[in-house]
């Protein structure tokens, strides 16, 4: 009896275990799967349903829900991948763009609130949220594209000059405006 009872524990406890670990992948077409993770790579994840593995790619993913705790698709980016999206915000200009409006943000807070809105704008977390947007348009080899391009000096210099070229382009447009209001 008492092994009966153990043996019917320890069934049990593999079931609760193995459902556990099941994983439900939310797709950004509105389907959802479950299964296993058996291996993630930059661009894709392997998912085992039953006996059958699926290779599933990171930017048809919304998000992942664990042990019943739903992930974005950035809190899933696996290392290379978050280092290289990462590195593209700082070789664009878009880390220090942010910074600059978190501080002024900050700044800008009452004394009383300053600490409070500088915990709530959390640089690196509001730069990773940006990488599923970046997934819907761009392919991995493109945002090391987009790297290189930036490190070289024709990116360096769009960077340097894309704030003085906004303001000419926007001064051509009033001229223009002008002349063809004035007609």
């Amino acid at each position: 009896m008492k092994k009966r009872i153990g043996l019917l524990s320890g069934i049990l406890l593999m079931i609760s275990l193995g459902s556990s670990f099941a994983e439900t992948v939310y797709f950004k077409n509105g389907n959802k799967i479950t299964g296993k993770i058996i291996d993630e790579t930059p661009e894709h994840i392997i998912l085992r349903q039953g006996y059958i593995d699926n290779r599933y790619y990171h930017f048809e993913i919304e998000s992942i829900e664990k042990d019943g705790l739903k992930e974005n698709s950035a809190a899933i980016i696996p290392g290379n991948k978050l280092k290289l999206y990462r590195e593209l915000f700082n070789v664009n200009g878009t880390r220090k763009s942010l910074e600059k409006m978190v501080n002024a943000t900050v700044n800008s807070a009452p004394i009383d609130k300053k600490d409070q809105v500088s915990r709530l704008l959390n640089i690196d977390e509001l730069l990773d949220s940006l990488i599923p947007v970046y997934e819907k348009y761009f392919y991995v080899d493109e945002i090391q594209d987009m790297v290189k391009f930036y490190k070289s000096p024709t990116g360096k210099k769009l960077i340097d000059k894309t704030p003085e070229l906004m303001k000419s382009v926007m001064e051509s447009n009033i001229e223009y405006f002008k002349k063809k209001l004035s007609k």
